[in-house]
């Protein structure tokens, strides 16, 4: 009887020893959880956490590339394009610097169609013809004067494409016909030439487009060179466009 007395107590002891460690082991676990969760709610949702650090890098980068594109458009504004100068710019940079030039210079660039209704006729004995333009039409802005039958240049043109188209009629097969595109008296700019297939059939013809330098008081002027027989030509054309 005392040795099973002795049995039970040692059970009961033992017992009640190993529940105590168990209890304290748990709350030392809780705190430390509370202390990890008061860490980490302080490093994310704190003065300097994740959260606030993300949200000033956020605004830090967008205000860097406002930067960046304000800087952009400064060089957009100031860059020139001429002689001597060098400018590094990516594919992307030199488009997009292409399509404002473009939209800036086109707002102020003038053009002019001038025409002729009339029909010359041509033989093998005729001499080039000057065609005498009547009518003009564009966005001529006092840049181009129709002057003498010519495109007589304006104050401030510097540069401008060139070309020019006639319709033509031969009254013999295989026969031809050029024209010409002159700047004041001596200086040819452009020509094209057609042959006559068919009698009586309507040949197109256009010079190639050009670009040419002009001053003030230049003008320009077409000759067109006959069909090596009996023809006419008409509906002429000569364009001009300021770039």
């Amino acid at each position: 009887m005392v040795n099973k007395k002795n049995y039970s107590l040692f059970t009961a002891t033992a017992g009640s020893h190993c529940t105590g460690i168990t209890l304290i082991t748990l709350i030392i676990a809780i705190i430390l959880l509370l202390i990890l969760a008061g860490v980490t709610l302080h490093f994310t949702l704190g003065e300097n956490g994740i959260l606030k650090n993300a949200e000033i890098a956020g605004n830090k980068y967008k205000e860097e590339e406002q930067k960046e594109k304000n800087a952009l458009d400064e060089m957009y504004s100031k860059i020139l394009v001429a002689d001597g100068s060098k400018v590094t710019l990516t594919m992307e940079q030199l488009d997009e610097y292409i399509d404002r030039r473009i939209e800036e210079k086109s707002a102020n660039k003038a053009n002019i169609i001038a025409t002729s209704s009339k029909t010359y006729e041509t033989n093998s004995t005729s001499d080039g013809t000057k065609i005498d333009f009547e009518n003009a039409t564009g966005d001529i802005k006092n840049k181009f004067i129709l002057e003498n039958g010519n495109i007589k240049i304006g104050a401030g043109v510097k540069r401008v494409l060139v070309t020019g188209f006639i319709n033509a009629k031969s009254n013999e097969v295989n026969r031809g016909l050029q024209m010409f595109i002159f700047k004041n008296n001596d200086e040819m700019i452009s020509t094209d030439f057609t042959r006559a297939y068919i009698i009586n059939a309507i040949c197109n013809l256009s010079t190639q487009s050009v670009i040419i330098n002009v001053k003030e008081g230049d003008y320009v002027k077409v000759v067109v060179n006959p069909w090596n027989g009996e023809g006419t030509f008409s509906n002429c054309n000569l364009m001009l466009y300021e770039l």
